[in-house]
């Protein structure tokens, strides 16, 4: 087979690599479960992916179709019914139909940044949202309809806090919290509800932090107990603040810090009792707590040139499960049945070359539960995931190190073919880069990418 050539590569994809994978590096950012069940949600910076049967069959919604672009990772929920949904700059994104039509939900919610998002476990009518939007009233809502039509819930609308997370605690849905700021004067508060988000109490949050303060975890057994990160200080004379992970064990009364570093933090899981939690840091590699999330250690085994470059956590059936770096780690998520296991193995769930296209969708569907799908205001209408994502798949293989390019023709990529580290894996907080080694087809796309994301750096979450 021969090689593609590095001109024809970029040529190619000069144009489409912004488009599709939001001109960064190709990655898995998120992860959820559905409420209450076993189907995977996973956003990644090139739309999302989708496993019904046990996480064997993945299949790819692109950006357009949900209703996002740009740097932007929306957050991710499936409702106990399978309606899924997606928070975007312009609304709650919802589809009834496993994700082939998508459109935007109405009520209080249309229109407006969601940063915050969870489903009940065990009622699929009931779906919360937080906003985050500048100039407009922002607030934690409810919808009692399945995530049609949202409210505000009283005593959270306002026009100078921005939300920006939302969880329901695992063992007691009647409890959640949310995070939200103020820029002048900067404020920091949570926000907590004990009669299931009937109604919220703000606590403030004495540590400050801005638009870094989010909810990590909940403990899967006391309600109680929960995680939140952020940004430390600004040193004196300049430089990157921390990033430190705070701990609470009485509802977020008070906080004591457990876990201060320059590094990212992706993640942080619980494992089913609480006893042991897992925090994925980069570039250094996990750490682990046997002791509740008190303090933490480094997993043996999970540093230097071995740390595998985890972006997101989650704990399912057992298992600590998370998002690595398809290219360097040996899969794009996997697992470690041990939850955090000793020794830094890691097995693959899923990799780029596992996804099997576009979600296999009917022509020209339309979502009917839209009042007015045919509308030509974008906030109205209905989205094809058919029409709008299958022509981009055969880019979005080569973006994916899935297929490469020959004389135009997308053409299988040689299993030789090794792409270089994720640039992102050592952040922009820190300003180092990843080294480039261009070795084929695949190579000339990351290295591409890569470029693009010099000059177009964006702090990871």
């Amino acid at each position: 087979m021969r090689r593609a050539s590095r001109i024809t590569l970029l040529a190619t994809l000069a144009t489409a690599s912004l488009a599709h994978a939001n001109g960064r590096f190709p990655n898995l950012e998120t992860a959820h479960y559905q409420s209450g069940g076993d189907d995977l949600l996973i956003g990644g910076t090139f739309g999302i992916l989708h496993s019904k049967d046990g996480r064997s069959d993945f299949r790819w919604v692109c950006e357009a179709a949900i209703g996002y672009g740009g740097y932007f990772d929306p957050d991710l929920a499936e409702s106990p019914a399978g309606v899924l949904f997606a928070g975007t700059f312009d609304g709650l994104a919802r589809s009834e139909d496993g994700g082939c039509t998508w459109g935007y939900a109405g009520g209080d919610a249309r229109g407006l940044w969601i940063d915050g998002l969870v489903a009940h476990p065990t009622d699929a009518n009931q779906i919360f949202l937080a906003t985050a939007s500048g100039g407009k009233t922002n607030a934690i809502m409810r919808s009692t309809d399945a995530g049609k039509t949202f409210t505000i819930v009283p005593s959270t609308s306002s026009m100078v806090q921005f939300f920006k997370s939302l969880m329901m605690a695992p063992s007691a849905p009647q409890r959640l919290y949310a995070t939200s700021y103020t820029v002048v004067p900067e404020t920091t508060t949570l926000w907590k509800s004990t009669d299931g988000g009937q109604s919220f109490a703000a606590i403030d949050f004495p540590h400050k932090g801005g638009n870094t303060f989010e909810l990590l975890a909940i403990h899967p057994q006391n309600p109680d107990i929960l995680f939140v990160k952020t940004d430390g200080p600004v040193p004196v004379g300049g430089g990157e603040p921390d990033v430190i992970v705070y701990r609470s064990s009485n509802g977020g009364v008070d906080f004591t810090e457990v876990y201060r570093s320059l590094e990212l933090v992706g993640g942080l899981a619980l494992s089913a009792d609480g006893q042991t939690v897992a925090l994925a840091t980069r570039p250094s590699g996990l750490k682990r707590s046997s002791n509740g999330g008190m303090t933490f250690t480094q997993v043996p085994g999970s540093s230097g040139g071995a740390a595998k470059q985890i972006r997101c956590l989650v704990s399912h059936a057992g298992t600590l499960q998370g998002c690595g770096n398809n290219f360097s780690d040996g899969f794009a998520f996997g697992e470690t049945p041990s939850f955090g296991a000793t020794d830094g193995s890691w097995t693959k769930v899923m990799s780029f070359v596992d996804i099997k296209g576009p979600i296999d969708c009917p022509a020209n569907a339309v979502a009917t539960w839209l009042p007015n799908p045919t509308s030509v205001d974008p906030l109205d209408a209905s989205r094809a995931t058919r029409e709008l994502c299958t022509p981009l798949w055969p880019t979005t293989q080569v973006q994916l190190g899935i297929a490469g390019v020959d004389g135009g023709m997308i053409i299988p990529i040689d299993g030789s073919v090794t792409p270089p580290k994720d640039p992102d894996s050592c952040g922009c907080r820190t300003g180092r880069r990843g080294t480039l080694n261009p070795a084929g087809a695949a190579l000339a796309l990351l290295a591409l990418l890569a470029l693009i994301w010099r000059t177009r750096c964006k702090e990871p979450s």
